[in-house]
């Protein structure tokens, strides 16, 4: 079941432990408070929802990416609990003439959760070599992440990522 932006809100006060006043850098007003219970700020959230589709792993990275700590020029000691959100976080983006093989090696990447170079040959039509140089392209353009060996769709990248397999009518999670 997919998070809606009051959710998002309480989850990321509780997880910060003592919730820090974040603010947004396009409007000024707060986004998160310890009595956050506005449905101005649950907006904000509610598009971070909404383009995570729910996912609360996506949503929290791209809250994390886009958190920023107040100038240090700042001489207020109310400052040390305050955050800024960045209003926009540049995402991985996909050329549009991304080829079948890494498109189906993203597609694979998704539906296994991640793979080990070496599980590659197992799971994919192509030889090793063609494998691997699609995943080398789309690791140094960074789609893919990788975590003990393991390689996934970065969490920054996963709605370009489905996005671009909803436009070459691979399945994907419904809205």
């Amino acid at each position: 079941q997919g998070l809606e932006g009051e959710q998002l809100a309480h989850y990321f006060s509780q997880a910060a432990g003592e919730c820090p006043t974040v603010y947004s850098t396009r409007t000024g007003k707060s986004i998160l408070t310890s009595d956050s219970d506005q449905k101005e700020a649950y907006k904000e959230l509610q598009r971070l929802a909404a383009h995570c589709r729910g996912h609360l792993g996506i949503a929290w990275h791209y809250w994390r990416e886009r958190l920023r700590e107040p100038a240090e020029d700042s001489d207020d000691s109310d400052t040390s609990q305050e955050l800024w959100l960045l209003d926009a976080l540049a995402e991985a983006e996909l050329p549009t003439d991304t080829g079948d093989l890494a498109t189906l090696l993203l597609h694979t990447l998704l539906i296994h959760g991640g793979l080990e170079d070496h599980a590659l040959k197992h799971v994919l039509p192509f030889s090793d070599h063609e494998s691997l140089n699609a995943r080398f392209a789309l690791a140094r353009r960074g789609m893919l992440s990788s975590q003990q060996g393991r390689w996934q769709v970065a969490p920054l990248s996963y709605a370009s990522v489905r996005q671009l397999l909803e436009s070459r009518n691979y399945l994907v999670d419904p809205l």
